[in-house]
């Protein structure tokens, strides 16, 4: 790292490894936050160590959370960009995100202009507090809909979509164990016992889709196969169009894997 004596040596600074300079004070600014939380968390009451955050900036939105909200979305969940390309999708009207969490997919479909409007559901009331709080601080109350609901239960058949997507509980199992979590848990993030949360989708997403519309489910290999969706979309009205699978950022197969469905 550049010394502060360099300073006094030299008329004009010149650093000549600036980037490491940077990286090194950026480093010890996360250490030194990272040990802090640590040492917060050792004596905080459960419900005040995951206050509103800001999560990630897409484009001029800014995406607020609490930490223990976080599943996959902000993770895996930013392949969608990267998939709705390779399946040429233009900019639709209408898309909803299923099983939204704070909508980190939502939102960044919705800044990077692949819909006009966005609907956003979930059943944790902590998730769409998150979702809400992200509209308010963006001025988005024009462009997006939020609903507490379990799958469309809440929602107006009134609402048409283009393209609905999603990052849903990924296993066939059923969590009574307590952990970390205060503001969710793993049954939120990530038990479907039965697949009912998933038979329930697709039993209604039909009522809610324009002619000719997309599901496009992002699935867990470790979870599930096609296999098991397949009966769940002809049953009820779809049409299966392929299996892809999904890609972390350096281009590498995750285990992840989408299910695109035409209705």
């Amino acid at each position: 790292m550049y010394k502060i004596r360099d300073f006094k040596n030299h008329d004009k600074f010149q650093a000549p490894n600036r980037d490491y300079y940077f990286i090194d004070q950026l480093s010890l600014f996360f250490i030194l936050k990272f040990i802090l939380r640590k040492i917060l968390r050792l004596f905080l009451p459960k419900k005040y160590k995951f206050p509103f955050e800001l999560a990630i900036v897409y484009q001029h939105i800014k995406i607020y959370h609490k930490r223990d909200l976080h599943g996959e979305g902000m993770t895996v969940g930013m392949d969608y960009t990267r998939v709705l390309n390779h399946l040429n999708i233009q900019p639709v009207e209408n898309l909803f995100e299923f099983c939204a969490g704070p909508s980190y997919i939502g939102y960044n479909l919705l800044a990077n202009e692949f819909c006009r409007h966005l609907t956003i559901a979930d059943i944790n009331p902590q998730a769409i507090d998150c979702a809400n709080y992200t509209r308010k601080i963006n001025k988005l109350d024009n462009k997006v809909d939020i609903y507490l609901s379990d799958v469309f239960d809440k929602i107006p058949q009134t609402n048409k979509f283009d393209l609905v997507i999603g990052n849903p509980v990924h296993f066939d199992e059923e969590y009574s164990s307590n952990e970390w979590r205060y503001n969710s848990n793993r049954n939120l993030i990530a038990g479907d016992a039965n697949w009912e949360i998933h038979e329930k989708f697709y039993k209604n997403v039909k009522n809610y889709m324009k002619e000719g519309g997309l599901v496009i489910m992002q699935e867990n290999s470790k979870g599930s196969n096609l296999d098991i969706f397949k009966e769940m979309i002809s049953k009820n009205g779809g049409k299966l169009i392929k299996s892809i699978p999904g890609k972390s950022i350096n281009g590498i197969k995750n285990g992840m894997y989408y299910i695109i469905s035409e209705w």
